[in-house]
């Protein structure tokens, strides 16, 4: 039996990541940027991810929310594990396209692991997946 402050955590933390998404997560150069703004494609992975966890609750999937919460996580923090794992290619064009296509990409990835610099708009995005993550596991769990 699902307990209802669970899932209203799972609502309130999409709701908060969603609505962080697009507020001032951090200064670069003079203005102020979301994670909308700099995040890749896999920034709209990210945002069904998280839209997906409330979605598992109206259809009564609660054994799957979880994948909401891992594919969230694993979508935000895909620049960096990018990084990890890069493959150098010596090709003229492969070197100029990775440069230019990983520059936001890059920026993203550094701006997420830098809470010190965040803006007030970055808090309401973590802890509302933060809220979301803790939610999901409750409701997992339960």
């Amino acid at each position: 039996m699902m307990n209802n402050n669970n899932a209203m955590m799972v609502f309130i933390g999409a709701v908060l990541t969603i609505v962080g998404a697009f507020l001032p997560l951090a200064s670069f150069m003079g203005s102020d940027v979301s994670y909308y703004d700099v995040g890749g494609t896999e920034k709209y992975i990210f945002l069904i991810a998280v839209i997906a966890g409330p979605a598992m609750l109206f259809l009564n999937k609660q054994k799957f929310i979880m994948a909401s919460a891992v594919v969230a996580w694993l979508a935000l923090f895909y620049p960096i594990i990018k990084g990890w794992f890069k493959v150098e290619n010596d090709g003229f064009l492969s070197k100029v396209g990775s440069k230019v296509g990983g520059a936001l990409s890059d920026m993203a990835g550094s701006i997420l692991t830098n809470v010190g610099d965040y803006s007030w708009g970055g808090f309401v995005f973590l802890i509302g997946l933060i809220v979301l993550t803790v939610g999901c596991v409750k409701v997992w769990k339960s």
